[in-house]
């Protein structure tokens, strides 16, 4: 039977919201484990496929290939270049607003950064990078404002689909205590990718945000109020070209 244009997004969304449950099942599992490789695994073997599957019933019934519907083409340049503008700034408000929460709802101590790797700050930066920054950027963009946005884009205003993504991809990261920046964070994502029509500047603005993350907790790079100017000033001019810009990316 036919789905309705109006229940599209109820339906396209089913399969990922049903994933995200076993994908937060397999991993407390997996990373109770191991971490690091429960991490791997639950990224690349249970998100990602996830993630394909999902989306595939999304392209069936829209009657469209799976690389549509998972906008997998290339960007404008100036959509790719804004995305990248907005990191730092990105990873400056993460930083206060973990700040402010920590004044509302301190964050036990049990619950504080957990150590992947032994040895001291900067001996593994090259693999925090790949397993941080650039395997969730693939894995968790193409579920999120992949599988899951290409159904919610199909019958929901532009509004309605970035609160649901700020919301869910907050949530789905089960802490509380990191709820704030991971929510705007997902919200903004959700903007540009449907802003510039590929998923691809989305990729690149969470690579990076989590890199600078990951460079600053090597004691590689400092992010700090020594930057503000700098830091608005190119977090003006990437959402600036993302909202200038049409978003009629090449195949």
């Amino acid at each position: 039977m036919e789905t309705s244009p109006r229940n599209e997004s109820r339906s396209a969304s089913a399969g990922p919201n049903n994933g995200t449950a076993a994908s937060n099942g397999s991993s407390a599992t997996l990373q109770s484990w191991n971490i690091v490789w429960g991490l791997i695994a639950t990224l690349w073997l249970v998100l990602l496929p996830l993630a394909l599957l999902s989306a595939r019933g999304t392209a069936q019934r829209a009657h469209e290939s799976l690389r549509s519907t998972l906008w997998i083409r290339m960007p404008r340049p100036m959509h790719a270049l804004g995305a990248l503008l907005l990191a730092p700034a990105m990873t400056l408000l993460a930083q206060k607003l973990f700040e402010w929460q920590q004044n509302v709802m301190p964050m036990p101590s049990n619950q504080g950064e957990v150590t992947l790797f032994p040895g001291a700050p900067g001996e593994h930066t090259i693999a925090l990078l790949l397993l941080i920054a650039v395997s969730p950027a693939i894995c968790e963009e193409l579920f999120f404002r992949g599988a899951l946005l290409s159904g919610l884009r199909r019958d929901l205003p532009t509004w309605k689909i970035v609160a649901f993504e700020m919301l869910f991809f907050g949530a789905v990261h089960m802490s509380i205590y990191r709820f704030a920046p991971t929510a705007i964070l997902g919200g903004l994502l959700g903007w540009i990718t449907l802003r510039s029509k590929s998923i691809v500047p989305a990729m690149l603005l969470h690579a990076s945000y989590n890199g600078l993350l990951v460079l600053q907790q090597e004691q590689r790079l400092t992010i700090d109020a020594s930057w503000n100017a700098a830091l608005c000033a190119g977090a003006v001019l990437g959402v600036f070209l993302l909202s200038r810009l049409s978003g009629d990316a090449k195949s």
